[in-house]
């Protein structure tokens, strides 16, 4: 096999996850980016700010904005101004959400099976300490 850079073996994974997510939740008319949205606001109480979700991607507000008028739309969430600060925007989980939140966590346990298949208990602690110091070299 050629040798690759480890620039380009990041993004191939990276290509590979999200194509099997992206397989995964067509059924339910989500992309990749909005079953993170969702995962995220399950990990946070169901309930958050737009800004937030805005920094959680580190992308810009208009993408943001079109990937919650979606999943509104399509009924997994519900949004409303912050009373005591109506630039805020919350967003909230509906129960379509909370419902598929457990299918794609079973399906997320399944991934991380796929990945770490073949590597022994040793190689994963080693494999994930790396990846930390690569992830803090980049978001510096």
């Amino acid at each position: 096999m050629e040798k690759k850079d480890t620039g380009h073996m990041f993004k191939l994974i990276s290509d590979g996850i999200r194509a099997k997510i992206d397989t995964n939740v067509k059924e339910h008319d989500l992309t990749c980016s909005q079953l993170r949205i969702l995962g995220y606001l399950n990990k946070n109480g169901g309930s958050i700010t737009q800004k937030k979700i805005e920094d959680f991607l580190g992308v810009s507000h208009p993408t943001v904005v079109g990937l919650i008028n979606r999943l509104e739309k399509n009924g997994f969430i519900k949004t409303h101004f912050d009373k005591g600060d109506k630039r805020r925007k919350i967003i909230s989980e509906d129960e379509k959400a909370v419902a598929l939140s457990i299918q794609m966590e079973n399906q997320r346990r399944q991934i991380e099976e796929l990945l770490l298949k073949g590597l022994t208990e040793s190689e994963i602690n080693e494999l994930e300490r790396m990846l930390n110091i690569v992830y803090n070299n980049v978001k510096r």
